[in-house]
Formats: C-alpha cells, structure tokens, sequence
C-alpha cells in the first residue's frame, strides 16, 4: 500500500512540475520559425527560412502568436519585409535588430509593447 501511494504521489508531484511548463517545438515541414507554446498561446523564438519577405503567422498549432520573443530575427541581413498579424501584442528586444535590409514592417492593430531596439540597426 505504500509503495502505491508513494508512485501515486510522484506522478501528481510530476504532473503538477510539468503543467506549468512550456512545451519546445521546433519548426515542422511547414514552418520556418522556432517557437514556444503554453496552455494559452505561441511565442516566436527564432527563425531559419531564408526568405526576404517574411510574414508571421497568426496561428501556430492551433494557438494563437501573442509574442515576438528578444532576438528572434536578430541580424537577419536579407529579410527585407515583415508583416506581423493583429494577434501579436508583444515583441521583444532586439527582436529584429541588425535586420540591415529590412525596409517595410507592417505591425498588427492590437500590439501593447515594443520594447527596446526591436528595430535598432545601430551598433
């Protein structure tokens, strides 16, 4: 009987450590960006395509793209234009920094933070 409720109380203790964690997904077939996702939405962590005109997805998996996470374009030379979707709300720092040939970037209506030199192309 202990020994059941010892393995009973591991696996809550697992499961209870692991529900709050981020789940890793890396790019499949269809995507070139890296990303993030929790219980609620996806966050952009890098990309690996090498087209000049990138546009974010809205969705990635089925959940929406809510942040731009520092440093996921970061010197990015040939991407000349970005167009990130209404869902985005958040990008972050030096997100698309040393992007040398970006020119255009259309930002979505329901973005609530830029932080610092998410464009900066200054050394």
């Amino acid at each position: 009987m202990k020994k059941v409720l010892s393995f009973i109380l591991s696996v809550v203790m697992l499961l209870s450590i692991s529900a709050g964690m981020n789940i890793n997904v890396f790019a499949n077939e269809e995507s070139d960006f890296r990303y993030i996702v929790n219980e609620k939405y996806a966050t952009i962590t890098g990309y690996f395509g090498d087209d000049t005109i990138v546009t974010i997805p809205s969705v990635i998996d089925g959940y929406p793209v809510v942040v731009i996470d520092d440093y996921a374009f970061y010197g990015y030379y040939s991407i000349r234009s970005v167009t990130i979707p209404d869902s985005v709300q958040y990008i972050g720092t030096m997100t698309f920094s040393h992007c040398d040939s970006l020119t255009y970037v259309s930002i979505g209506r329901n973005i609530k933070k830029i932080n610092r030199d998410a464009f900066c192309t200054e050394p």
